[in-house]
């Protein structure tokens, strides 16, 4: 028989991992047996390039029935993949006669070498509490789920039908962790839907995250302490009826640090924009890059800053896009400030309704509005810089009114 180069390949791909495990006798890997493994399809690929077998939920016990409690079973999974040293480390989740019940909070265990991936082709339903990986987990969804507005790959869904007192998924204390293509919602109580406390390297890339209408103060993402997250091609919904931010940057739980380094691109927002929101006289919250949002049906600042008594700077907003506002005129401002430390603020090329500034002055702003408006107020800032398409206007420390207008 004459053997693809597909086949080839794979077996090639096999064969190496044999070899290494051969060879570090002293990290011996826990072996899965053949009946216990989902075999990768030969013209399959994933992300970091491994091939070979990967680890199914329903060989572990999981019955994705939506009765039976499948947290033990995903547990023993997972476990088995975490201590792998070698070889995939994939554990697959087949899509389900139902949904994977999930009755117990899912701490994901710690891992022994290299990164884990959670491959979900079904959905979660989470009855006991949150979701919380430890540092280097994927959490992805695949295949047969639907497609979203912001991502070209399938979702799959983490779905709550009841309070759990705690939020969907909770990375506390961790690095390198990245969820994908994950739907989750809706929230309700008062529940939030991901919290990210103190962490670095967090990227959620295609999620969906979404609240309740009844539960009025559940905010989608809360990211408090920590550096460098990445949000990316995600959509973020707060309830329609209540104050709650799409997305909350607050100072940690633990120390007095805000987060810095959030880059938050190619997303879908409402109602409700993005808050920086800092304990006063704690650390500052720098760095921050909005870039490329569409915030719809909105009723605030796509930027609220309230942070009295502490530092907040480095913030850029870039080509975003304000639509469909559901309050005014007056129509709410590009950022709204309040606080008397905030510096060095970048906004270029954003299509806004009302002002480009209300609220506490801003030292170092600098705006390229996207056209010429009859709405680029600056409100009480100092040190402006406005680049209009046929003029500059610099305002030196100066308080200006909030009417006024630097339009013809």
């Amino acid at each position: 028989m004459i053997m693809g180069r597909r086949e080839a390949i794979s077996g090639m791909g096999l064969g190496l991992a044999e070899l290494l495990q051969r060879r570090v006798p002293q990290q011996q890997p826990v072996r899965v047996p053949e009946q216990q493994a989902y075999r990768l399809p030969p013209d399959m690929r994933f992300d970091n390039g491994l091939m070979g077998e990967w680890i199914n939920v329903m060989n572990f016990g999981a019955r994705g029935d939506s009765v039976t409690d499948d947290t033990p079973a995903i547990l023993r999974a997972v476990q088995v993949a975490a201590a792998r040293y070698g070889g995939a480390k994939v554990v697959f989740f087949p899509r389900p006669p139902i949904r994977y019940r999930i009755a117990q909070p899912l701490a994901l265990p710690p891992i022994s070498h290299g990164w884990v991936v959670l491959l979900l082709d079904g959905v979660l339903e989470l009855q006991g509490g949150s979701i919380e990986p430890e540092a280097f987990y994927q959490i992805s969804g695949i295949t047969s789920g639907g497609l979203s507005s912001f991502s070209k790959s399938a979702h799959a869904g983490i779905i709550v039908q009841r309070p759990i007192a705690a939020p969907a998924i909770r990375i506390r204390h961790k690095s390198a962790v990245r969820i994908e293509n994950i739907s989750v919602g809706a929230m309700l109580g008062a529940d939030n839907c991901i919290e990210v406390d103190d962490c670095s390297d967090v990227t959620l890339k295609g999620v969906q995250a979404g609240i309740d209408r009844t539960n009025t103060t559940g905010i989608p993402l809360v990211i408090r302490g920590g550096f460098n997250y990445r949000i990316e091609e995600c959509g973020l919904n707060p309830s329609p009826y209540g104050d709650a931010p799409s997305i909350l940057l607050a100072t940690s739980l633990v120390t007095p640090h805000g987060p810095g380094i959030i880059h938050i691109s190619r997303s879908f927002i409402v109602v409700n924009g993005v808050k920086i929101a800092l304990n006063f006289g704690g650390n500052p919250c720098t760095q921050v890059f909005i870039e490329q949002v569409l915030f719809e049906s909105f009723k605030t600042a796509l930027l609220t800053i309230d942070a009295p008594g502490s530092y907040v700077g480095g913030i850029f907003l870039v080509q975003n896009q304000m639509a469909d506002p559901v309050v005014g005129p007056p129509f709410p401002p590009l950022i709204a400030s309040r606080g008397d430390n905030v510096r060095s603020v970048m906004a270029v090329f954003n299509n806004n309704f009302g002002p480009f500034v209300s609220g506490d002055p801003i030292q170092g702003l600098e705006i390229w509005p996207l056209f010429q408006s009859t709405h680029g107020e600056i409100g009480q800032s100092s040190n402006y810089i406005v680049h209009w398409p046929d003029r500059l206007d610099i305002g030196m420390p100066v308080r200006f009114l909030s009417t006024t207008s630097f339009a013809k």
